[in-house]
């Protein structure tokens, strides 16, 4: 009852036609959301933030969960605008899971981010550093990527919005509910309509020990059981949401 649920809520969205992936591209759709752009094509539902003078009600996201920024320094206050603020970073993303992603799958570089940002006081400015694998950081959100006007408004917080549901989650939970009522073919084509979106190979039964050996080497959860079609697109899917929906 659940999944055919999940089908008829699917449907009624396809049929409406007003949501979709979104045309920039999954590094773009999450540069957007950190610059304060609303995207309702993709974005189902968004909870908007925003950081006043004064007031500690803003959001922190790409602050705290984000790449680490250092405080600028030596600079009057009249020109904090000009610069990023700060990011304290106090996430790290898990080591393994940057060599899980294709070389080609833009989410990798977004999702994950490898270096951070410096203050230089001679140069008045931020410079990037790169980080040990050990020491990458969550990338989804970032300060470089928000909109100048929130920059300072305080040094702690900013304006990006949290969106609980994505089209892609969407994409990828009816996926799963046409696997789980037989038509895993159907289950196949929405899982790699995210993926190509992405960059990333289209998986299917036949090439799926190939791209899935490089997760296989560590991982391999046991209480999958994929001596099926329809287990392969359940490890299949397992991987590929943390692929898509990667911290949030």
């Amino acid at each position: 009852k659940y999944f055919q649920d999940v089908i008829s809520a699917w449907e009624a969205i396809e049929e409406n036609g007003y949501h979709d992936l979104y045309a920039g591209g999954y590094a773009a759709l999450f540069k957007s959301i950190s610059a304060g752009v609303s995207d309702p094509k993709e974005n189902l539902w968004e909870i908007g933030m925003l950081q006043e003078q004064g007031r500690r009600n803003g959001s922190a996201w790409g602050i705290y969960n984000g790449p680490a920024v250092a405080e600028p320094t030596g600079i009057s206050p009249t020109e904090q605008a000009q610069y990023m603020g700060r990011a304290n970073a106090m996430f790290y993303a898990v080591p393994e899971w940057y060599d899980f992603y294709e070389t080609t799958d833009e989410r990798r570089d977004v999702n994950i981010c490898t270096y951070r940002y410096i203050w230089n006081v001679e140069q008045r400015k931020h410079i990037q550093q790169a980080r040990g694998k050990a020491s990458y950081y969550v990338g989804k959100w970032r300060r470089e990527w928000m909109s100048p006007d929130s920059w300072n408004k305080n040094i702690n917080y900013g304006d990006v919005n949290f969106c609980p549901l994505r089209y892609a989650d969407m994409v990828l939970l009816a996926a799963e509910a046409y696997n789980e009522l037989g038509d895993t073919p159907k289950a196949w084509d929405l899982l790699n309509r995210v993926r190509v979106r992405a960059g990333a190979t289209a998986i299917n039964t036949s090439n799926y020990s190939k791209l899935m050996a490089p997760i296989f080497k560590t991982h391999h959860p046991d209480y999958i059981d994929d001596s099926t079609d329809e287990g392969k697109f359940r490890m299949a899917l397992y991987f590929e949401r943390g692929f898509e929906l990667a911290y949030e």
